[in-house]
């Protein structure tokens, strides 16, 4: 028998290998975890440049104020970002990806114990966010890399739609991380309710260094004004960058 015509040798293992199938993935119904599309109107796909220039205080302007309590950190989060540049926008983009990352596992087992049974529907409709959030915050990332680029005006570059994206994704990530932290009824509601309240200035000063870290420009500080009762955002001279609490006023032209 010629050598190229032999039969292969193989292991006696190899015999049992054979008979074993891959058993399929469990089937789900995809719309059962995710949130319903969002609705976008011709307001929202307005650009955030204005005339090839990058102006935070008329974005801001434009972005408004909180409309409950639970946006005043992210909406501080973001605000941040868009004071800086597009590069921390994508640079705030990139961390909630990987700490939503991080929670979604948590949150995914959370939902599988029968001791949270109670808090079940809480836990699914955390999923439901966090399983959006990635797929929102995928599309802002690559709108924001295509708006880094200062030399043309990007059709698709970052709009108004991405930064109400920003603010409802940071919500769910702050929202996931309080509550994957702890692992009983109670621990959960103690951080439904954390997330939901306005922010005190040293917990938003550590969720500022969980996002940023030892890159945060030190011209932006935290500020709890005795009149607002609320955190703000100011420059290091004292200037106001951004209330959550009320709209800017108007820019000068």
């Amino acid at each position: 028998m010629a050598k190229d015509d032999a039969q292969p040798r193989l292991s006696p293992l190899w015999k049992y290998l054979q008979r074993m199938d891959l058993a399929p993935p469990p089937r789900r119904d995809r719309g059962q975890d995710f949130l319903p599309p969002r609705e976008i109107t011709d307001a929202d796909l307005m650009p955030l440049r204005r005339d090839y220039e990058w102006r935070p205080t008329i974005i801001l302007n434009a972005y408004g104020p909180a409309a409950k309590d639970a946006e005043h950190l992210p909406r501080l989060l973001v605000a941040a970002a868009v004071v800086q540049g597009v590069h921390r926008v994508q640079e705030l983009t990139d961390r909630l990806i990987a700490l939503n990352t991080v929670n979604q596992p948590r949150i995914q087992q959370m939902v599988a114990e029968d001791a949270l049974s109670s808090r079940r529907p809480q836990l699914k409709d955390l999923r439901r966010r966090l399983n959006t959030a990635r797929q929102e915050l995928v599309s802002t990332r690559a709108r924001a890399a295509n708006d880094a680029d200062t030399e043309v005006l990007n059709p698709d570059g970052l709009r108004l739609l991405d930064l109400a994206i920003l603010t409802e994704q940071a919500e769910t990530t702050v929202l996931g991380h309080e509550v994957a932290r702890r692992r009983n009824a109670a621990g959960v509601d103690f951080g439904l309710g954390v997330a939901g309240r306005r922010p005190p200035q040293d917990y938003a000063e550590e969720w500022f260094e969980r996002i940023y870290g030892a890159a945060k420009n030190q011209s932006l500080l935290l500020f709890t004004p005795r009149e607002y009762g609320r955190v703000v955002l100011v420059y290091g001279d004292g200037r106001l960058a951004y209330d959550p609490g009320a709209p800017l006023s108007e820019p000068r032209p």
